[in-house]
């Protein structure tokens, strides 16, 4: 019976793994170390190792191997032993958001010890033997990578050994998140919220809109001069030849200035434009439209820019308003902080 429930419990996790990797929304690994302590009689510690894979709309999926040294507990005879007890737990793990930095897990899963206890005459406790585990723990986020956990950890109806409880204060490291690849078709949506853009990316227009301006001005001061060295140059031709040509001067006076007005605007611009780089943020990719347009719609309200890129069978999320790479870098972190979305700035082409 015990290879029976054992085999259903890693199918059924098994299935749910499936389902995590393939579903939408940002996926996070992480790593953790605990030191435990146990909650009956000599209170013994012991440790134990964890890893986890998350995605943000389903949850997660968790597998831990632990030990605690000398476990004391009273047996189905009334005796009281005291043995090392190492528990492989494996289950479903839910994250729910208290604050920006502080989360609540919940863990929900299977136990197998890998101890064998024997006693006069037979085996007490069988190496394979299985229990529900039942968890709950606080995080909270130091760093997007690191955070310190604080926990209890139960492990029902173990045979001969009874309930298992403990209290666990560990630390943890996430990896960066994943997101597919991006395709070189695109269809590009615009999105503009309620709100208006941020003041930062005002900021940014203008400057670049002032650096064009002046540079148009610059150049376009040198033309006037010589528009007037020329038509001084014509006047100075009508007064020697005294001829009553006023309105035929008017004709080069006006083909002078009409010059080099237009062709130095049309070269500043064109130069200033290819010398520009600018950058974007992308942020997710879905392949559910409606996913993709609520996370728009989000940081829209936020005062963001954004955009939705049709990639293959993704949508890409973005938010962009023409920023250097300092200004990108900048928008991603306090997206990060806001949403609790990692992105990653690329070169707008």
């Amino acid at each position: 019976m015990d290879l029976i429930k054992i085999t259903c419990q890693a199918l059924l996790i098994s299935s749910l793994t499936t389902q995590l990797v393939q579903a939408e929304g940002s996926n996070q690994i992480s790593t953790s170390v605990y030191a435990s302590q146990a909650n009956q009689l000599n209170k013994q510690s012991g440790y134990r190792l964890q890893a986890s894979y998350l995605n943000s709309d389903l949850g997660g999926v968790y597998l831990s191997y632990g030990q605690i040294s000398q476990y004391a507990f009273i047996d189905q005879d009334g005796f009281e032993q005291a043995h090392d007890l190492p528990i492989i737990k494996f289950g479903y793990k839910l994250p729910l958001e208290l604050t920006d930095n502080i989360n609540l897990n919940i863990h929900l899963g299977a136990a197998t010890s890998l101890a064998q206890i024997t006693g006069v005459n037979r085996i007490e406790h069988e190496r394979g033997t299985t229990g529900l585990n039942l968890a709950a723990e606080i995080e909270w986020s130091l760093t997007p990578s690191w955070s310190v956990n604080l926990g209890m950890d139960k492990v029902n109806n173990m045979d001969f050994i009874g309930s298992v409880t403990t209290a666990n204060l560990g630390l943890r490291y996430k990896f960066s998140s994943t997101s597919p690849k991006k395709a070189k078709t695109e269809k590009v949506a615009w999105f503009t919220g309620s709100s208006q853009a941020s003041a930062q990316d005002k900021r940014i227009r203008s400057n670049a809109n002032q650096s064009v301006v002046n540079t148009e001005t610059k150049i376009l001061n040198k033309p006037q001069v010589q528009a007037i060295t020329q038509t001084q140059k014509s006047q100075t031709q009508q007064s020697n030849l005294n001829l009553p040509v006023a309105a035929e001067s008017n004709k080069p006076k006006i083909e002078v200035e009409s010059k080099p007005i237009v062709t130095p605007k049309t070269e500043v611009i064109a130069n200033t434009k290819t010398n520009e780089t600018f950058y974007k943020v992308q942020l997710a990719a879905f392949s559910n439209p409606a996913n993709a347009k609520e996370l728009a719609t989000k940081l829209a309200n936020l005062g963001y820019q954004c955009k939705i890129t049709q990639s293959g069978n993704f949508q890409l999320v973005s938010v962009a308003a023409d920023y250097t790479e300092q200004m990108a870098i900048k928008v991603k972190a306090e997206i990060k902080q806001q949403l609790r979305i990692d992105g990653i700035v690329r070169i707008i082409k």
